[in-house]
Parts: structure tokens; sequence; C-alpha cells
């Protein structure tokens, strides 16, 4: 049986069909949707409260980070706060509290029982300070640090991550740390401004419009270049249950709560 060939320019079409199914699937795949990704990582903290020493407690604060996507991710600003709560306990009639909540226009938390929780700052970690910091595609990490906190002074602890991510750190400066007087503390991504009709200059990028050095438009433009935002994540640890675990003699009462606020 005589087999036919297909004609010469059947193949070409066929040859030139598959060369450009392929050209397509490279370009969305490794150019358009990592393009067009904003840049993400999974950041999973804990706190854990593993021994003592005297009357404080030994604890753990971890961090879990996991790059899901299927491009380089950088971090130019990464750090987290663990702060000491106090809960002051407080009881509203249901009227006060429904007329409160009213006429509230603030962010966070209004609780009926309890008032706003103070928190002093007890540790500040800076896993990665480094503006061109990056997690390559599939990669996970864990940090670990220790700590001591006095068993007896806080409600409960409040681990704080905050972080910049970035597909593109070619046009930040440098980066800075920075505490407030406040006592609130931060890292601050400077960028390079490049001459476009005005002089060179450094400028801040900061979350707060009130900041001078922030530039609205030039810094959105950015964002949008190098597929930058903030983000952050939170873990808590209860302090009350490990009073009672203290070891007292039989028939004693058992242990108070922490004298929260006692300094």
């Amino acid at each position: 049986m005589r087999v036919r060939r297909k004609p010469e320019w059947v193949q070409a079409i066929l040859i030139g069909a598959s060369t450009l199914i392929g050209a397509s699937t490279f370009w969305y795949t490794d150019i358009h949707r990592p393009a067009v990704s904003p840049a993400t990582l999974t950041m999973t903290p804990s706190l854990e409260a593993i021994g003592r020493q005297g009357e404080a407690l030994l604890v753990r604060a971890a961090l879990k980070i996991e790059n899901r996507s299927d491009y380089r991710v950088y971090v130019p600003a990464f750090w987290y706060t663990v702060r000491g709560i106090c809960f002051q306990t407080r009881a509203l009639p249901a009227d006060s509290y429904r007329a409160m909540v009213g006429a509230w226009r603030e962010g966070g938390v209004q609780s009926r029982f309890n008032t706003e929780p103070e928190g002093d700052l007890l540790v500040v970690g800076r896993p990665s300070p480094r503006k061109d910091s990056w997690y390559d595609p599939s990669s996970e990490r864990q940090y670990e640090e220790l700590f001591l906190v006095p068993r007896e002074q806080y409600s409960a602890l409040r681990m704080e991550v905050h972080y910049m991510v970035a597909k593109d750190v070619s046009e930040i400066d440098t980066t800075r740390w920075r505490m407030e007087n406040s006592g609130n503390v931060h890292e601050e991504v400077y960028l390079t401004r490049h001459s476009m009709g005005f002089d060179p200059v450094t400028h801040r990028f900061s979350r707060s419009r009130r900041s001078e050095p922030y530039n609205k438009v030039q810094h959105a433009a950015w964002r949008e270049r190098a597929g930058a935002a903030w983000g952050w994540s939170h873990a808590s640890l209860s302090l009350w249950p490990l009073a009672a675990q203290a070891p007292r003699p039989a028939g004693s009462p058992a242990a108070a709560p922490p004298t929260c606020g006692a300094r």
C-alpha cells in the first residue's frame, strides 16, 4: 500500500502553527502571567510558651514563610514586634454600648466588657534586614527566636509581622529603621527618583500620606511597575492559663490571673 505524503505547504502550516503555539505558551507562562500577577508570600506567625526561668516565661516566636507563586518574590522591608497586652475589664449597659458603637468612626475593635488594651513593646525582630532579600518559587523557610516575659505582668502577647513584597527592587535606593516618639517602630523604604525634569532625589515610601516626602502619584506608579504591596499577619498567646499551672501545696487556692499592669 502506498502512503501519500502531505503537500509541503501543509507541512509548513503545521510546523508554523506548532511554533506559534509554543511561543504563545512560553510568553503567557514565563512573561505575561508573572508580569500581571502581584507579588505574594504566605506568612504564618506563632507564639508558644515553652518553659520558665524563675518568675519569667520562656516564649518561642516562630515565623513560617512560603512562596507559593511561580516567580521570585523580594522582601525589601520585613520586621515583627511582640507586645505585652493588658486587658482592663468593664461592664457597659447594652444601650450605652450601642450608642458608643453607633458614634464610632475609627478602626480597630470596640468591646463591651473591656477597654482598649494597652500594648508594651517587648521584642523587635528583623529576620532579613536587606532590601534585596528574596524567596524563590516553592521555597519555604522558618525563623525562630526565644525571649523572656514576666509571668504575671501581662494578660496576653501579640505578635505582629509587617513586610513589603515586590517583584523588582531595582528602583529601591535603601531601607531605614525608625522608631517613633509614640514607641511604634517600622521600616522605611526609600526610592531612587530618576531625572525626569527635576533634580534626582531620594524620597521616602510610606503608607502614611501625611509624610511630606511621600508622593502619591510617583509611588503609586512604582508599586504598579514593581508589583509591590504591604502585608501583615498576627499571632496571639494567652498568659492567663499558665499562672494556674504553678506548683502549689495541696489544698491551697488556685493561683490568680496575672496582675495586669503591674510594672
